[in-house]
């Protein structure tokens, strides 16, 4: 489908999509190739409000090709979003690739939201004369007709949700086929050899059972509920030597329900402004965290680590937010950590060119020094404590402080900036979160596979984080 800018107002572009000719030349006989084909106006994207507009659109071939997607609901808006202006069509896909994860990102697919999520919009049709669902990140959701706006962070929420029923239904719907096609080809051949198989208890049946309900009329007392999870600590081994995939399906899903706790505690940490000893607290009590900044196996040695006395719990000396060490060859490493608003550049300093900033440039030499410092102390501070095995062959320096810059010429500085650095890595707190998003969304899509059946060993990820007062 072709695609054409125009500018609304400064800081302000629409986009209107031409439907394609084949296609609606398909579904209209009496179209002439003379005739002009129809054009929507799909989206807006406005800098100026840090708004884009969202205009669905049905591209499946029927009655309803080329009209609006939804009944109802016009226009999806993101307000409190970064906008890049699209100069191009190329312009626009790109932009489009950066929307959040949930939305169709492809003019083809019509925009809107994907089949898993369209009980967003089946909600808030139920409410009359709401035309737009507004999901904004500057204030609470609420209705103020014909605007429906939702939360950010209770979208989010929604999202994830809805994703982990999704896969609940494809797995059940997997087990089903499985199972009749076992009774239809085999038993009906041989009952004694291939006895019929049942329908096994719908997952989440005894959990629903035990906790859908007022935990202040609950049955269960405390002991109880510990005595469920003591049984089920002293039944790993035998389940996975006797149902090695049921225990990899319950390591997968407490692991994934443990990255969507951390990932909405993450999001709800970046949008307040908390000091860098509520950060030190998160990473500390998740260190998994950490171990994404480093390519290979790590171990906590530890947080607020004293690395220029003679001892690393000591009162003097340089003092690390955290000191690890590779859990391979024990190479230490150190960790500096400072706040998502920290500045990572300064002042323009000429035609789109901006200088590292001074809190960037003073926590490179702070977290250098700390590793002159440790490397000179090494050996007092091993001769002083129990970590005899600790060592400095090449220490890795990393920092993490701030968030991506909006613009492009800021983010082509940073990136210029922070790959020109040999010895410390630099990473900011979204990118962080974008890590475990990533990883999150790969772990919910991954299929059990062959080598699944294997006992398994530990987990890659904590268990759910302890809540943290900040």
């Amino acid at each position: 489908m072709k695609l054409s800018l125009s500018e609304v107002h400064p800081g302000c572009v629409a986009v209107t999509c031409e439907a394609d000719r084949e296609t609606y030349r398909s579904l209209n006989p009496d179209y002439s190739p003379s005739d002009p084909l129809p054009v929507k106006e799909i989206l807006w994207f406005d800098a100026t409000k840090s708004t884009i507009i969202i205009r669905p659109i049905s591209t499946y071939p029927s009655n309803r090709y080329f009209e609006a997607k939804y009944d109802q609901i016009e226009e999806i808006v993101l307000e409190g979003f970064d906008v890049n202006l699209p100069e191009d069509e190329n312009g626009v896909h790109e932009a489009l690739f950066y929307l959040p994860t949930g939305f169709i990102k492809s003019i083809d697919g019509g925009l809107g939201f994907p089949k898993e999520y369209h009980s967003i919009i089946d909600s808030a049709e139920e409410i009359d004369g709401v035309t737009s669902l507004v999901i904004t990140k500057r204030g609470p959701t609420r209705i103020d007709e014909p605007c429906f706006y939702l939360a950010y962070r209770e979208f989010e929420k929604l999202r994830l949700t809805l994703a982990r029923i999704t896969r609940g239904y494809q797995r059940e719907g997997r087990i089903d086929r499985a199972i009749e096609a076992h009774n239809a080809l085999l038993t009906t051949l041989d009952a004694h050899r291939f006895p019929a198989r049942q329908r096994p208890l719908k997952k989440d049946a005894v959990f629903k059972l035990l906790t859908d309900r007022d935990p202040a009329k609950s049955d269960l007392s405390k002991g109880d509920r510990a005595g469920m999870i003591s049984a089920l600590r002293s039944s790993a081994p035998a389940l996975a030597a006797e149902k090695p995939q049921v225990l990899y399906e319950l390591q997968r899903d407490v692991e994934l329900v443990s990255l969507d706790v951390l990932i909405v505690r993450f999001r709800e940490m970046l949008e307040k402004k908390l000091p860098e000893s509520a950060w030190q607290e998160l990473f500390a009590s998740n260190p998994f965290i950490l171990s994404m900044l480093f390519g290979y196996p790590i171990v906590e040695v530890l947080g607020q680590a004293h690395v220029g006395g003679t001892a690393l719990t000591g009162r003097s000396g340089k003092i690390a937010d955290f000191l690890i060490k590779s859990e391979g060859t024990n190479n230490a490493a150190l960790v500096e950590i400072k706040t998502p608003r920290t500045l990572l550049l300064g002042k323009e300093f000429r035609g789109g060119v901006y200088p590292a900033s001074n809190d960037l440039t003073g926590s490179i030499v702070q977290v250098l020094d700390q590793r002159y410092q440790f490397q000179k102390n090494i050996a007092q501070i091993k001769d002083a404590t129990d970590i005899s095995d600790l060592a400095s062959y090449a220490v890795d320096c990393v920092v993490v402080a701030g968030t991506t810059p909006a613009s492009k010429a800021e983010q082509k500085c940073l990136e210029l900036f922070r790959r020109s650095m040999k010895d410390v890595q630099i990473y900011t707190f979204d990118e962080l979160l974008q890590k475990m998003v990533r990883l999150r969304d790969f772990l919910a899509s991954d299929e059990p596979s062959a080598e699944a059946s294997e006992p398994l060993g530990p987990s890659c990820l904590p268990p759910p984080p302890e809540p943290i007062e900040v």
